[in-house]
């Protein structure tokens, strides 16, 4: 019971934690250097909102990771997730086309594919295979 609590608690607890504290500090730090997204016509919000609060979520992910080392197919979530995270960070302070963004996402899922994560549909063999990974692209972007 003492191990599966400690595993629970390594990982949901632990990053949840972090997230918690580091995302209103770095939407307060975005407040502070004005580092925010201003309202236009293609925009929902009407006021000045700040951005950045996904890197409280991405630094406990990666504290996650380095805490506890993964197998081969989480360190490909590590990796796609990796990009993902570094091309909207981009996105927020200058604007990265939707094509750009469209063949990183695309980019990610093929790293998740390559080390054995991906969405088992069909018969992972032949055709099988190839439909389990325009899926799991599909899913991804």
């Amino acid at each position: 019971m003492k191990s599966t609590l400690i595993t629970i608690i390594q990982t949901l607890i632990l990053p949840f934690a972090i997230s918690y504290t580091l995302t209103p500090l770095v939407i307060k730090l975005s407040k502070r250097f004005n580092i925010m997204d201003i309202p236009n016509e293609r925009k929902i919000h009407e006021l000045p909102t700040p951005i950045g609060g996904g890197i409280g979520i991405y630094i406990a992910f990666l504290v996650f990771f380095i805490l506890f080392p993964p197998e081969r197919a989480m360190s490909g979530v590590l990796a796609g997730s990796s990009i993902i995270f570094l091309v909207g960070l981009i996105n927020d302070i200058k604007r990265v086309s939707v094509f750009k963004r469209l063949m990183t996402h695309i980019l990610a899922s093929m790293i998740l594919i390559a080390s054995g994560v991906s969405v088992i549909i069909f018969k992972n063999e032949g055709i099988g295979f190839l439909l389990n990974s325009l899926i799991t692209i599909l899913w991804v972007v």
